[in-house]
């Protein structure tokens, strides 16, 4: 399988409703995940960390989900857009096997249901580190952006 990009049907909901509240300029943890080619991810159904969990990559030098830096929210009128970014990752001293992407979640949530997912990314390969550095660089857009 192959591991798919998107924004969860259930974050975007969350933030039309106002259920759960999600404060995305540095006051909430938002977190990373990285995640194997094995996860598919369910835009519809899959709306917690705990959905991820099983496929996530861990190993030597990295841990389970880690802290984004710096999230910000900010809007683009040039391009007309709303984007949520934050810090590129960086890891040195990693041995990792079988990354294909990195899926984003809150992890100050817990009510209704705690660390509602927000977004998956496929990296376009399969990576692998040996006593490596692990970087994650976003988009100029983010990780996440809603045009208007």
């Amino acid at each position: 399988m192959t591991m798919a990009t998107g924004v969860y049907g259930k974050f975007l909901l969350a933030c039309g409703t106002g259920s759960p509240n999600f404060q995305l300029n540095a006051v909430d943890t938002v977190k990373l995940a990285l995640t194997s080619d094995a996860f598919t991810p369910n835009f519809d159904t899959h709306d917690r960390f705990t959905d991820i969990a099983p496929n996530e990559v861990v190993g030597t030098g990295w841990t389970a989900a880690q802290p984004v830096g710096s999230p910000t929210f900010t809007q683009d009128t040039t391009l007309n857009l709303c984007k949520f970014s934050g810090a590129a990752v960086s890891a040195a001293g990693t041995t990792l096997t079988g990354i294909r992407g990195v899926n984003l979640f809150d992890d100050t949530i817990v009510t209704p249901f705690p660390d509602p997912l927000m977004s998956a990314i496929n990296f376009g390969a399969t990576y692998n580190t040996n006593a490596g550095t692990l970087s994650i660089t976003w988009n100029a857009n983010g990780f996440m952006y809603i045009s208007y």
